[in-house]
């Protein structure tokens, strides 16, 4: 069975009918869901990354914002640039 995001579980359980999910409230599936949930908020949140780093807000955010451009693939001490189109080699003459 393949693993799923907590937020899969949770959509997936918006789609069943209210007495269904009344009845799977209280699995371990979707109490780990929401839990997973509430931890990626924290994760995603600079002060509680401060109080956890033992650091300023501004630095967390700082390094949030960091972490963040480097998971998009860019760097955060250069301003973005359109990447030009590679020319085949026959017309590279």
């Amino acid at each position: 069975m393949p693993k799923l995001e907590p937020r899969e579980v949770m959509e997936m359980l918006s789609e069943l009918p209210p007495y269904l999910q009344q009845s799977l409230e209280q699995t371990p599936l979707v109490r780990g869901a929401r839990a997973g949930i509430a931890e990626e908020q924290r994760l995603n949140d600079p002060q509680y990354l401060a109080e956890l780093a033992e650091v300023s807000v501004e630095e967390a955010e700082e390094a949030l914002t960091a972490e963040q451009a480097y998971l998009s693939g860019a760097r955060a001490d250069q301003p973005q640039h359109p990447k030009r189109p590679k020319l085949p080699k026959d017309q590279l003459r």
